[in-house]
């Protein structure tokens, strides 16, 4: 069994295997993002949608502008653009998406939804 479910079990309270079973009969994919050689974090994805998880031990530290850049170059390279939702209520989350540079695309009253089009933390000229 991957880390990251462990990860997600430790967040929820849910059973690693729920999320093992959950995301791998719906086709989710594990990226994994390593430091120094030590799993940091994950992204879950399916086809342009992305969900992060980051490893107990990273927390508060690894979204610095290369590790972030790193992680998701080789996703945003493959599919030209990421898309992820957060749930409404989930104000943390949603400070995370937009610090990275995903932008907001619509909410259905249940998740906002955000798109990124560029590598994260990249400055465009106005």
């Amino acid at each position: 069994m991957h880390p990251v479910y462990s990860w997600l079990a430790a967040d929820t309270g849910l059973s690693a295997q729920h999320f093992e079973v959950t995301f791998l009969l719906a086709g989710w994919q594990v990226h994994e993002h390593r430091v120094a050689g030590e799993l940091a974090a994950a992204a879950l994805h399916k086809g342009t949608e992305v969900h992060f998880v980051c490893a107990p031990s990273w927390r508060k530290r690894l979204i610095r502008r290369h590790n972030t850049q790193e992680f998701l170059a080789p996703l945003l390279a493959k599919r030209g653009y990421l898309t992820t939702r957060v749930q409404v209520s989930e104000k943390a989350n949603d400070l995370f998406v937009r610090r990275i540079g995903f932008k907001k695309t619509w909410s259905d009253g249940s998740f906002v939804y955000y798109m990124l089009t560029e590598p994260p933390f990249t400055r465009t000229a106005k």
